[in-house]
């Protein structure tokens, strides 16, 4: 009936048969300071797998929530970019 109607079952836990599985590889919570604080938000790492086109998974890194209470992609800081520097030359004796 749920195929048909094009609808999704969410189930917490194994299922046998299931086509596509979702879960938290990893987690990391902001907020907090030296035992103090207020929690603002929390990163994961979410894994999609199953069979036919999700056999190879697909992997993730969202703000579940973010500081404002809302599911996002996690932006990366552009890393700097070191300067190429001059190629050494060894002399041959």
């Amino acid at each position: 009936m749920l195929r048909r109607s094009g609808c999704v079952l969410l189930v917490a836990g194994p299922w046998p048969g299931a086509v596509l599985r979702l879960g938290v590889r990893s987690g990391r919570w902001f907020g907090l300071g030296d035992g103090y604080g207020q929690l603002t938000g929390r990163q994961v790492e979410v894994v999609a797998e199953g069979r036919g086109a999700a056999v190879r998974g697909r992997t993730a890194r969202l703000w579940l929530p973010d500081e404002y209470g809302a599911v996002r992609p996690v932006r990366e800081q552009p890393q700097p970019v070191a300067e190429p520097t001059e190629p050494r030359v060894a002399a041959v004796v």
